[in-house]
């Protein structure tokens, strides 16, 4: 999901998808005092969230903040009969 600042609005309007389909997600974080509040609210929907920090060998100062979520649980993880799983 690539819509900038507004992935977590989108988010956070989307319990269905979080419950239902349990999709993996690979969101960057822009503001590291934002990471525990995204991962709590994945949390509560049985998500099991990573922090991921790339080191750039030709970039030392090179600084982002990746979240990987992944569901405990296995939910549909279809829409329309296509997997969102694999």
């Amino acid at each position: 999901m690539d819509i900038e600042d507004a992935k977590w609005d989108a988010l956070e309007a989307a319990p269905r998808l979080l419950t239902d389909v349990k999709p993996r997600l690979f969101c960057d974080v822009h503001d590291p005092s934002q990471m525990k509040p995204h991962r709590s609210y994945l949390e509560q929907f049985d998500y099991n969230v990573e922090e991921w920090k790339p080191v750039h060998k030709h970039y030392p100062d090179y600084k982002q903040l990746y979240l990987w979520a992944k569901p405990a649980t296995k939910g549909s993880a279809t829409v329309r009969g296509v997997s969102l799983r694999d």
